[in-house]
């Protein structure tokens, strides 16, 4: 019983609460792990892993406001060093995500400060179950820290009163000290001062770092929250992609035959995801497969 409680406390975990008085959403992430693994998937150097790994947070807990397995992709063009943060997160805890950088950027020169990003594009795209069409809502970034383009996001194109927090701490040895997020969200006739006076009161910099590394997400939340609660979603988080080489098989089916034949010839075989780093190997067989569905379809 006593391992089991600590394998629960350990792993990574997004836990949703509604107030009883229907006035307050609040959900609570901490996925360390989550980001751990990103980082050696991709090879990340501290400030890749800091960037990505606060994408990743935020994507996670907009993604817990959808249903079974919706998704939430979060895009962001920045203005300096970075070409492209990608994260996308499904509601049942799956998140995968990477990060393409300028050719001039030099990583060891970047710090975590708030406006190391610049300007830029941030898109969020929903893909829903009653939508035959993804949703999309954008905003210009004009503070360039991550957290910012999130509630900025929040504001203009949810127009529901919100505050998120995302931290995520990575150590000069590059271990993940520590990564979490918080989403307060208002619920119909709870104005944005009422949700800025109740996170003033919750004050998650100060309280949540010492508690969320003792203590399950659950505990946390009844030592922050200042009112009653229920628990709405509790989830296990974790980086995963589902790629597989026979999704790649798919998608190179639509090829045309003589692009598969140069690849077996010039032994091009190896596959590798952009989204998680997994490398893949076509073997022989596979080619030979490829060329035979190809050719049944001319």
């Amino acid at each position: 019983m006593i391992e089991s409680k600590n394998h629960h406390q350990k792993r990574d975990r997004l836990v949703a609460t509604l107030s009883q008085d229907n006035q307050y959403r609040f959900v609570i992430i901490k996925n360390k792990a989550m980001v751990a693994e990103a980082k050696t998937r991709h090879t990340l150097s501290n400030m890749g892993a800091f960037f990505l790994g606060k994408t990743m947070t935020g994507a996670c807990l907009l993604a817990s406001l959808l249903k079974g397995d919706e998704r939430i992709i979060i895009t962001i063009h920045p203005e300096k060093h970075i070409k492209l943060l990608y994260a996308e997160a499904s509601q049942v805890g799956e998140v995968r995500g990477f990060i393409k950088w300028k050719e001039s950027a030099d990583q060891n020169l970047l710090e975590n400060t708030p406006d190391s990003l610049g300007k830029g594009v941030f898109q969020v795209e929903k893909i829903l179950y009653e939508n035959f069409k993804p949703v999309y809502g954008s905003v210009e970034n004009t503070q360039g820290d991550i957290t910012s383009e999130f509630n900025q996001y929040l504001a203009f194109s949810e127009q529901i009163p919100s505050i998120m927090n995302i931290h995520t701490d990575i150590a000069q040895d590059g271990t993940v000290k520590e990564s979490w997020g918080i989403l307060l969200q208002a619920l119909p006739g709870t104005s944005m001062e009422e949700i800025q006076s109740l996170y003033e009161t919750i004050c998650p910099e100060l309280k949540i770092p010492g508690l969320i590394q003792e203590m399950p997400l659950e505990e946390v939340l009844k030592k922050i929250l200042p009112y009653d609660f229920s628990i709405t979603n509790n989830t296990p988080t974790d980086f995963f992609c589902r790629c597989s080489l026979e999704k790649f098989k798919q998608k190179l089916i639509t090829l045309p035959l003589f692009d598969i034949i140069d690849m077996q010839k010039l032994q091009q075989n190896e596959l590798v995801c952009q989204y998680c780093n997994r490398n893949y190997i076509l073997k022989d067989e596979d080619f030979e497969s490829l060329i035979e569905e190809i050719q049944s379809k001319q």
